[in-house]
C-alpha cells in the first residue's frame, strides 16, 4: 500500500514540475513574441509584453490561446482605423 502512494506521489510531483516548466517556456515564447508585435506593429491589444507573459505563467493555456487569438488570428480589420 505504501508502494503504490510514494508512486502517486512521484507521478504527481512530476506532473506539477513538468507544468511549472511549460508555463515559463510559454510564458517566454509569448513575452519574446510580443515584443516582436510590438515592434513590427508599434501596439499590442490590452497589455505590454510583460503583463501577458506573467498572465500566461499564471493562466497557462487558456491565456496563452487568448493572446495568439487577438493578435495572430485575422479577426482584426486589416484596414487602419483613419482609413475606415
Amino acid at each position: 500500500m505504501e508502494d503504490t502512494q510514494e508512486i502517486f506521489i512521484g507521478m504527481v510531483l512530476c506532473a506539477a514540475v513538468v507544468a511549472f516548466l511549460l508555463n515559463i517556456i510559454m510564458a517566454l515564447a509569448v513575452n519574446g513574441d510580443a515584443k516582436r508585435l510590438r515592434q513590427s506593429r508599434g501596439e499590442l491589444f490590452l497589455f505590454g509584453p510583460k503583463a501577458w507573459a506573467w498572465t500566461v505563467f499564471v493562466f497557462s493555456i487558456a491565456v496563452a490561446a487568448m493572446y495568439r487569438a487577438m493578435h495572430h488570428l485575422s479577426l482584426r480589420s486589416s484596414v487602419p482605423a483613419q482609413d475606415r
